[in-house]
């Protein structure tokens, strides 16, 4: 007799698992500061592309922000390079230096000082980026590329050193990046917009 392996009936089973294995997936993590996670989000390399979905679409006061010198593409390029640098290790205290990272990477000069707050003095003398006054920026509307500063103690970060961010937009949601990814954005106490 022959047997067809390729032409058998659909009904037809030579192997019935007896064990079935769950698919692992990377878990997700819930904070009180950062909101919820995923570790395998954070872990992004230079080859992960990263979908931007028209980050001033949501800009309110888009105008106002051409007004004072916004550079949208600048913007586009500073939180790209943040959000592929990332490495997800929260708790290390080094998201200013993140932030500086990219902020070097991309052309923009450098930010010193230890944290957020003792870097606002580098910030305002940088000519690569505005600080816009924190009442003026809609928490919904952030453009892409602007840095938040939050004081120590502020919306929960840490009480000695703050928290330092680039916001921006993947698949259509507002982010902050600096050493891992905050999904539930908080009002910062300092903005910088790219110009």
């Amino acid at each position: 007799m022959v047997f067809d392996f390729f032409n058998r009936p659909s009904y037809t089973s030579f192997y019935t698992p007896r064990y079935t294995v769950p698919r692992l997936t990377a878990p997700t993590y819930t904070t009180p500061i950062w909101g919820r996670f995923n570790l395998a989000a954070a872990r992004r390399t230079a080859s992960t592309p990263v979908k931007l979905t028209n980050p001033m679409a949501n800009v309110k006061n888009l105008s106002d922000l051409k007004a004072l010198g916004y550079n949208q593409s600048k913007g586009q390029k500073l939180f790209n390079d943040a959000y592929r640098h990332m490495d997800g290790h929260w708790g290390q205290h080094d998201c200013k230096k993140h932030v500086r990272e990219a902020s070097e990477r991309c052309g923009l000069g450098t930010i010193s000082g230890e944290n957020g707050v003792k870097s606002l003095a580098s910030l305002r003398q940088n000519p690569n980026y505005r600080e816009v006054s924190a009442s003026s920026i809609d928490i919904n509307n952030i453009p892409a590329g602007t840095i938040g500063i939050f004081k120590p103690g502020s919306q929960g970060y840490n009480p000695q050193h703050g928290h330092t961010e680039i916001y921006g937009y993947v698949n259509g949601k507002l982010k902050g990046i600096s050493n891992g990814v905050t999904n539930n954005v908080k009002k910062a106490d300092y903005y910088f917009i790219p110009v």
